[in-house]
This record gives C-alpha cells, structure tokens and sequence, in this order.
C-alpha cells in the first residue's frame, strides 16, 4: 500500500499553534508512522479500544488510570475517528487496487 502524507491536529495545543507544532496548529506525517510508532503505540491502541468498552486495563475503572493513559486514549480514539470517515475509506480502498 502506498503511504500517502498526511496532518493531525497538534495534541499539545488543540490546533491554536505553539512552539512545538511550530505555531501551525497540526503536524504533517511524511513518512509512514510504523516507521517511528514502537510497540507501545499498538499497545496503547488495543487498552484505549478495551478502555473504550468499558474493561479498563487496571483495577478500579477510569479514576484510577493513570493521566498518560487517559490522555492518550483520547488521542487514540479521535485519530481512528478520523479514519473511519468516508474519505478515508475511499482512499483506502484506492490505495488497496495498487498491489503495494
């Protein structure tokens, strides 16, 4: 499949701008993310959609998780939001006929 660039919204500034999205508000990916993504991105990914379901990966539900997790959670899930739109699927599916 072939990697297409795309932005995200800027997680430490909610799209305002900041020195660390270089006041742009988002951030542009040019490389393909499982190029930089460890196995704890897939790790987050799979508690966050557990989370999601109501099995919180600790002991006292979502009070208890820890602020990283929730944050990141959050994260997880407005990106696979983002994904599962109708432009996404078409690109997916445009991607899909290229053999790659």
């Amino acid at each position: 499949m072939k990697f297409e660039p795309f932005d995200f919204a800027c997680p430490e500034c909610d799209e305002r701008g900041c020195p660390e999205c270089g006041v742009r508000g988002s951030f542009t990916v040019d490389v393909c993310p499982l190029a930089f993504a460890g196995r704890e991105i897939f790790e987050v990914l799979f508690y966050a959609d557990l989370f999601k379901r109501g099995l919180p990966p600790v002991a006292g539900g979502a009070l208890d998780q820890s602020a990283w997790f929730t944050q990141a959670a959050h994260f997880a899930w407005a990106e696979a939001s983002r994904f599962r739109t109708p432009e996404a699927a078409l690109m997916a599916a445009a991607g899909a006929g290229e053999g790659n």
